[in-house]
């Protein structure tokens, strides 16, 4: 901005104490407000990548023989996939999964590394043998995921589903 406003110049453009005025009308502003919508909304049209409807699910996880059933909220912030396989990651409440957590000593347990608002760390995380995702009218069944676990109490639901799951075929 200050290199177009020293070169050209335009008119109704201010940049005092490093902040950056336009001088338009209010009718400028709901116009071009309108057409960014149009245009992200277009790219997201092209892309595939919308963000999802319903904000809550449930997800069946399958492991070795035993089965459980809980509430996902979809976090379109949930971008965590395992290191190796760029698998994506759904965060599960411990306590939800009833004790269907491998031991450490069986190797079936990765350190999935995460970051958010408070800081950062790893998660154990484990590939179940199938997840089920129950979103809307269809179910999504996949093996290529993994389960992270917390300790972290979520509210009403109990997992934090990574959106990019919802963008897989339907079984």
């Amino acid at each position: 901005m200050i290199a177009m406003w020293y070169f050209i110049a335009p008119q109704g453009l201010i940049i005092k104490n490093s902040v950056v005025y336009f001088n338009i009308s209010p009718l400028m502003l709901i116009v071009l407000t309108v057409i960014c919508y149009l245009v992200i909304r277009f790219i997201q049209r092209i892309t595939g990548r919308e963000n999802p409807k319903e904000l809550f699910c449930n997800i069946i996880i399958d492991f070795d023989g035993k089965s459980v059933s809980c509430t996902a909220k979809v976090d379109t912030g949930n971008t965590l996939t395992e290191p190796f396989s760029n698998a994506p990651v759904v965060v599960v409440d411990k306590k939800a999964l009833h004790n269907m957590v491998p031991d450490q000593s069986s190797g079936k347990i990765r350190f999935v590394p995460f970051q958010d608002v408070s800081g950062g760390g790893l998660l154990q995380a484990f590939k179940p043998d199938k997840l089920t995702v129950c979103f809307g009218e269809k179910n999504i069944e996949t093996d290529e995921v993994y389960i992270a676990l917390t300790n972290s109490k979520f509210g009403t639901f109990s997992a934090l589903l990574n959106p990019d799951l919802l963008q897989k075929e339907t079984a």
